[in-house]
């Protein structure tokens, strides 16, 4: 579960990171 939680935050970063930069 937590290894799920990590990815999904770095997905998250990923993809409202990209944008933003």
């Amino acid at each position: 579960m937590m290894r799920a939680t990590s990815l999904f935050l770095l997905w998250v970063s990923c993809v409202f990171g990209a944008p933003v930069s």
